[in-house]
């Protein structure tokens, strides 16, 4: 799997699982990250938790996926032959369900690491959501198969950017049909209303948290300002050729992203994808041809040719978003892209709509298949498979493959060297801290030894459990905070750094970046303790760095990303209380009035004012739902600190005759992520009760049959 969504440890998949703002980079909105990878997280914390090694966590989730992808789609298709009124084989049926699970497009998924649980779920689910679609939007269908039809698409919908694409098709399928047969209408709005109705209880948390993040963006920086349409190239015909990335046929050493990227170009490759639209085209051709007597004095198609039609111009729209912003008429998508809200999801263009038009061919394909004999199509679709996915199926696009001086992977190990800072940063039980890294290079080329390279995510964080700070726009990180910390770095006050809650540096000699931020040993020395020093790194510790929280006699508790416990004690006049993590309005102040007093033995000192109780973390303490209703105190002194981080004022005239004031920092829209998580997945499981009600019963009076027979419960 790709190293940034593979987990490598449960601490990695708790930090990073559902909470709508992590420690990374001194804060950072979570919910793209969260949502997408929910089903994966959940795979991964069950994996880990029961004791289950990386590696094994690994190949587990290999056949998995591989599992879902083949099965779901094989049932979605199996069922759509009877929508289309289509007679095929079974080998047939079994073909194109394997050329639609490695496909080209599926090459790109499964090489660029993103093709996960929560990926493999709107893409295998696809042929089987449109079946039960198109029986509750355009017949009079029953409850059952409306409700089958909305917990299918709430399944798919956490992987939006595939969900998205997903909803364009059935989009446009609904808008032609309507069009071309106006008496719809009414059937189709009121059908539409209903699924919506119905669909409502599931999508809380999915809608509420794409939302939250699109709407409350850190900074001002977008972290997917980078529109990697901008770099396709080879317009409609390069579509056509299903080249959906453009590592495909962009080629430079040594940082290829394809190590058998000529391929793609290559007669075998062309020749193979011409074949398949060949046995696309003389198919479609029997299709008509044989109705065209028939069809004389006719004024309207059949629905099985109304579909092939319907197919044929959505897989041509495809093919012209897919192109991105190029010829022709590739301002209409670039209008879209600036002026659309949510559009921003298909920056990636050819990634995106590469999934409609591989769709829409295997649709095609069935027709094909019931007007070509079987022998025929059978041995052009496996010529085809085998021409166009050669290196999926052979493994080098899932395993990855190191070619010297030409294309580096992915890792095969950890280095040694790697191995000595993790276990030295994770030995450190001196409370919370960052690991700032330089040069700053979170994703790029690594020499990872001297015979072994890395282009991908670094692994440091992965091994690593203190987070880390990259200064990088990229990652969404605030521009207050970014602009901070590289002027910092740039202009050599490295003594500033003692003023961010940094415990070490990490001097790397294992990456080549131009015009990147970078320092040296001897300027770091005169202002740190070097801690450890190898090949590849020199680690300094930054000592009696700055807390994460500045007051005067304040004790903290990190509980997880978004909540924290303080006390102060002795406060009586008004004063500051600091938190050194990015700004963001949603950082709530409430009194605490069961506070803990439990933490004897935890407590670490960090300097003459403040100390740390050092603990597990916790998902829950059982009242984050409190959050939606409790009032927040000092909200009206919440502003900037320092250019990045929080401030507030506080005093004791919320804690009447008391010197002490307990206080819990809360990210408040993380109580209705919980709120609506509860409502979205208490529906999910009514709705699943109610779809397999008769299942149930059956099963349950089977049981009971058998117990009267045999006397097994008596």
């Amino acid at each position: 799997m790709g190293d940034q969504f593979f987990r490598f440890s449960y601490f990695e998949t708790f930090v990073n699982s559902f909470f709508l703002w992590k420690f990374e980079h001194l804060g950072l909105l979570n919910s793209w990250q969260l949502i997408p990878n929910f089903w994966d997280t959940v795979y991964y914390l069950f994996i880990y938790k029961i004791g289950f090694s990386m590696f094994a966590a690994e190949k587990m989730l290999f056949f998995i996926v591989i599992f879902i992808s083949l099965f779901l789609s094989f049932i979605g298709f199996s069922k759509l032959q009877k929508l289309f009124g289509l007679k095929t084989e079974g080998m047939v049926l079994f073909l194109v369900t394997i050329w639609y699970c490695f496909n080209p497009y599926m090459l790109v998924l499964w090489h660029g690491g993103v093709y996960n649980i929560g990926a493999a779920l709107p893409y295998s689910l696809a042929p089987l959501i449109f079946y039960y679609y198109h029986y509750t939007v355009f017949t009079t269908s029953s409850l059952r198969m409306r409700v089958t039809c909305v917990v299918l698409l709430f399944l798919s919908s956490f992987t939006f950017w595939l969900f998205a694409v997903l909803v364009f098709f059935l989009a446009g399928y609904t808008l032609i049909n309507i069009v071309t047969n106006k008496a719809l209408l009414l059937l189709v709005f009121r059908n539409i209303i209903y699924l919506t109705l119905l669909y409502l209880p599931l999508s809380g948390v999915v809608i509420f948290t794409v939302a939250h993040e699109y709407f409350n963006k850190a900074g001002g920086i977008d972290t997917a300002q980078f529109a990697s349409f901008t770099v396709q190239r080879g317009g409609i015909w390069y579509q056509l050729l299903m080249l959906f990335s453009w590592g495909m046929y962009m080629v430079w050493v040594p940082r290829s992203l394809y190590s058998f990227g000529r391929y793609f170009l290559s007669v075998p490759y062309v020749v193979a994808t011409l074949l398949l639209y060949e046995l696309l085209i003389y198919g479609i051709y029997k299709q008509f041809s044989s109705r065209i007597s028939s069809s004389i004095g006719r004024k309207s198609l059949d629905n099985k040719d109304k579909n092939l039609l319907i197919f044929i111009l959505i897989f041509i729209v495809g093919i012209f978003f897919a192109k991105g912003a190029q010829p022709p008429f590739g301002w209409i998508f670039l209008y879209l892209y600036h002026n659309m809200p949510f559009f921003s999801v298909f920056r990636s263009a050819d990634h995106r709509f590469g999934f409609i038009i591989v769709l829409m061919v295997s649709f095609m394909l069935f027709y094909s298949a019931s007007k070509v004999k079987k022998n025929i199509f059978l041995t052009v679709l496996s010529v085809a498979l085998l021409g166009q996915s050669f290196f999926l199926l052979n493994g080098p696009a899932i395993y990855g493959q190191n070619v010297n001086q030409y294309y580096y992977d992915r890792i095969i190990n950890i280095p040694e060297d790697y191995g000595q800072v993790s276990e030295l940063i994770n030995n450190d039980d001196g409370g919370f801290g960052y690991v700032l890294p330089i040069p700053p290079v979170e994703y790029g080329y690594y020499k990872i030894s001297s015979e072994e390279n890395h282009i991908g995510q670094d692994i440091l964080p992965k091994l690593i459990s203190a987070p880390f700070i990259y200064i990088s726009p990229n990652l969404g990180i605030n521009e207050k905070t970014t602009t901070l910390l590289y002027n910092t770095i740039k202009n050599n006050n490295l003594n500033a750094l003692r003023n961010l809650p940094i415990k070490y540096v990490i001097l790397r000699r294992d990456v080549a970046c131009i015009d990147c931020l970078d320092s040296s040993d001897e300027q770091l020395a005169k202002e740190f303790s070097l801690a450890l020093r190898n090949e590849t790194f020199s680690v300094y510790k930054i000592d009696s760095p700055s807390s994460l929280f500045r007051s005067t006699n304040v004790k903290y508790e990190v509980i997880n990303p978004i909540k924290y416990k303080l006390t102060i004690s002795g406060i009586s006049n008004r004063q500051d209380l600091d938190f050194l993590l990015s700004f963001n309005k949603n950082w709530k102040l409430y009194l605490d009035i069961n506070p803990d007093d439990s933490c004897a033995g935890n407590e670490i000192g960090l300097n003459p004012s403040t100390s740390e109780c050092v603990r597990n973390k916790k998902f829950l303490e059982g009242d984050e739902l409190m959050y939606l209703f409790k009032k927040p105190v000092f909200d009206s002194t919440h502003n900037l600190y320092d250019g990045y981080g929080n401030k507030w004022a506080v005093d004791s005239s919320v804690i009447g005759s008391s010197s002490e004031l307990n206080l819990i920092l809360f990210y408040q829209p993380q109580a209705w992520f919980y709120l609506l998580s509860v409502i979205s997945f208490l529906s999910f499981s009514v709705y699943m009760l109610f779809v397999n009600i008769d299942l149930i019963r059956n099963v349950y009076m089977r049981l009971k049959e058998y117990s009267i027979t045999t006397g097994i419960f008596k």
